[in-house]
């Protein structure tokens, strides 16, 4: 998480220090250490890797941020169904925040759309013996266990600073 975090926040802030000094503060984080215990919700590398991937599309780089994105949907996919969710809203924001990213999603459809099925096939593999396993037990989790894993405000900071790294980045790069 720190490197796909430098990486990501190097590209985004223009400075290594800056970079590096950010990307050490978030995989450091209280939100981060309280999902320490579930490795599955606390391996996120690959949506930073996905991020970098829609920005330098968005500046117009080659069509192999179109596979990186592809293989880092996949991975964090496979480890984890809500973060790889995720990244396919990452994508859908990216695309109707963006106009850069748009005309490149238009320009390179066909691949996008090879990508896309290929991504729906990991997906249904992945999901279907939880769905099998669902419909086989008829079991429903209650509302009240999930509840034990919501976060609370002081946790939701990290998330407001993506956002508001998403209104710099419309303001000050790409349009």
């Amino acid at each position: 998480t720190i490197l796909f975090g430098y990486f990501l926040l190097t590209e985004i802030s223009e400075s290594r220090l800056v970079g590096w000094i950010l990307s050490l503060v978030f995989s450091f984080s209280g939100i981060r250490l309280l999902y320490l215990g579930h490795l599955h919700s606390f391996a996120i590398q690959w949506i930073f890797l996905a991020i970098l991937s829609l920005v330098k599309l968005s500046k117009g780089k080659g069509k192999g941020w179109w596979w990186l994105l592809y293989g880092s949907f996949c991975l964090q996919f496979l480890n984890n169904f809500l973060s790889g969710y995720f990244i396919l809203i990452s994508i859908a924001f990216w695309f109707i925040i963006f106009s850069n990213f748009r005309n490149r999603f238009l320009k390179d459809i066909k691949l996008v759309s090879v990508l896309s099925m290929l991504s729906l096939g990991i997906t249904i593999i992945t999901i279907w013996p939880y769905i099998s396993v669902m419909n086989q037990f008829n079991y429903i989790r209650p509302i009240r266990d999930a509840a034990n894993f919501s976060l609370g405000l002081n946790e939701v900071w990290i998330w407001m600073l993506f956002v508001l790294m998403m209104i710099v980045l419309r303001l000050k790069k790409f349009n």
